[in-house]
């Protein structure tokens, strides 16, 4: 009976933490990416994260170009000035509590 408690204890946590990971994004279709910033216009996440901006110019994750550390809940126009010009894509990554839970990926406006 122990461990039957112990594995419904164990699954309720994984439940848990997979929902509340799942109200953390990066809303990607109101984004402005001119190739020297970056702006995000809504980012949610449920607990403090962090949000990193990555080169990603021939689908291959390279330098760091900028980060920022979010609060709780909604952020809007969250903005970038990026450490150096990108020709090609970015790509952002919202880490919260340690695990990465949304990754998306921008084409620089003609």
């Amino acid at each position: 009976m122990k461990t039957l408690n112990t594995l419904i204890a164990a699954g309720i946590a994984v439940a848990a933490t997979a929902g509340a990971a799942s109200a953390s994004n990066i809303y990607s279709s109101d984004a402005d990416f001119s190739g020297t910033s970056l702006e995000i216009a809504t980012v949610v996440a449920d607990a403090p994260a962090s949000l990193v901006i990555y080169d990603y110019s021939n689908g291959t994750r390279g330098d760091v170009l900028g980060d920022v550390m979010l609060r709780s809940g909604l952020s809007s126009d969250v903005s970038f000035q990026l450490n150096s010009t990108v020709v090609d894509d970015v790509q952002a990554e919202l880490t919260v509590n340690g695990v990465v839970v949304d990754t998306e990926t921008f084409t620089r406006n003609n």
